[in-house]
């Protein structure tokens, strides 16, 4: 299992490069950005589940947990993820 920020040391996602060497490596990312469009992009590269900085410990090790006891399943039988993005209180926009 793998926990990433999302763009560790680039301005880009590193997910896919990861993917590349390791279909079987479960992938947590952690990271600041809360936008829809990350998170999706995230999905879409193969992650096993987001969580962003700001979310309670509590979410994070939860978060840290359920990526750890995903079960895989065989290509193009669809895949397992857990998308962990709190929600911006009331009233405040979204960052990002």
């Amino acid at each position: 299992m793998l926990v990433l920020d999302l763009h560790l040391a680039t301005d880009r996602p590193c997910v896919a490069e990861i993917r590349e060497l390791s279909a079987v490596t479960r992938v947590l990312i952690v990271s600041a950005s809360g936008r829809p469009a990350d998170v999706l992009a995230a999905i879409r590269a193969g992650v096993n589940g987001y969580v962003t900085k700001d979310a309670p410990a509590e979410l994070v090790v939860d978060a840290v947990r359920t990526v750890a006891a995903v079960v895989e399943t065989p290509p193009g039988e669809g895949t397992h993820v857990t998308v962990r993005v709190p929600l911006p209180p009331a009233g405040r926009p979204a960052s990002g």
